[in-house]
């Protein structure tokens, strides 16, 4: 099976879902209350964006100006956030449910490590180009033109 094929499929599962879970939740608190959900959490991932959003990237300019490292993690972080608002901005509730399970720190940190370990190459040696060129000699023609 062709992968538009699958990424169709799941889109079409999806907004089934959604519509199931919007007449479930119709059916057990009414229309008035269903649609006040969705634009609170509309509200809701337009507020944890913005603040998750310029947390974070205060912490990664405050790390840069006192000189300190910006950890992986921290920049893995930025694509959660976003994808977590959009989800939550999106109208929906298992967009909702999943938007907010993204805004989670615990449940963030154990999908990057997971990731992370998908990811890393079986063979990393993770040598510095310090490493590489050590010893090595190499020969050249320098000249400077004004």
């Amino acid at each position: 099976m062709r992968r538009t094929s699958i990424l169709k499929w799941s889109l079409l599962i999806w907004i089934c879902l959604e519509i199931a879970g919007f007449v479930w939740v119709a059916e057990m608190i009414g229309t008035g209350w269903m649609l006040l959900l969705l634009i609170g959490g509309t509200l809701l991932g337009i507020t944890l964006l913005r603040k998750e959003g310029l947390r974070t990237t205060n912490l990664m300019m405050q790390k840069a100006r006192n000189g300190q490292r910006v950890q992986a993690t921290d920049l893995a972080n930025m694509p959660f956030i976003l994808i977590g608002g959009m989800l939550l901005v999106i109208p929906g509730f298992f967009s909702d449910i999943l938007g907010l399970l993204c805004f989670i720190p615990p449940i963030r940190h154990g999908v990057i490590n997971l990731l992370s370990k998908r990811l890393r190459p079986p063979h990393s040696s993770q040598q510095t180009h310090s490493n590489l060129d050590q010893g090595r000699t190499f020969d050249g023609d320098y000249k400077r033109e004004d």
